[in-house]
């Protein structure tokens, strides 16, 4: 049995280009992709195969929904967007059967790609739904960092290990 199990996200916060935005009602974390390059009737293969590159991901999108809450029309405005989405997780740790919680926080440069103004009913709220491309991407669990991707830096780092840095050794 595991140790620790992640139950509930416990509460949330976003803060676009450094304004707190209210009343979010989902973030949409990017899928980060490989590119691949097919091998293809290779002789004495019973299939092709593609093989991804480990340093490098294809375009990415963070979507963030919200229900027109204080500042949130500044999500709506095009052009850069430096987000932070933070995060209390609860945590269960079977093996001294407490509960703690951990912080997680995403740290996403973006540009505004599109705004789904949402649909207008009676007794619910208006909502919109917005898409932004990726730029920067990183993930940091209790103060460590667990993930960046970083387009225009030329960096892919995974629990600590540079993907990007493998590559560039090579060519020094």
């Amino acid at each position: 049995m595991p140790k620790k199990i992640k139950i509930n996200v416990e509460d949330h916060r976003l803060i676009d280009n450094g304004e707190t935005c209210e009343d979010i009602t989902q973030v949409v974390l990017p899928s980060f992709e490989h590119p691949t390059t097919a091998v293809e009737n290779v002789s004495g293969m019973a299939m092709n195969i593609d093989v991804p590159n480990p340093s490098r991901f294809n375009a990415a999108e963070l979507s963030v929904a919200h229900n027109n809450g204080v500042n949130c029309e500044k999500l709506d405005a095009p052009g850069n967007h430096s987000i932070e989405f933070r995060m209390a997780r609860q945590m269960f740790d079977s093996s001294r059967t407490d509960i703690r919680h951990e912080s997680v926080k995403y740290r996403v440069t973006c540009l505004f790609k599109s705004v789904e103004k949402g649909t207008i009913e009676n007794g619910n709220p208006w909502g919109s739904t917005v898409k932004y491309s990726v730029i920067r991407y990183e993930e940091i669990v209790d103060g460590k960092q667990t993930f960046l991707v970083d387009a225009t830096g030329n960096k892919l780092i995974v629990n600590g290990r540079s993907y990007t840095d493998d590559i560039s050794s090579l060519l020094n």
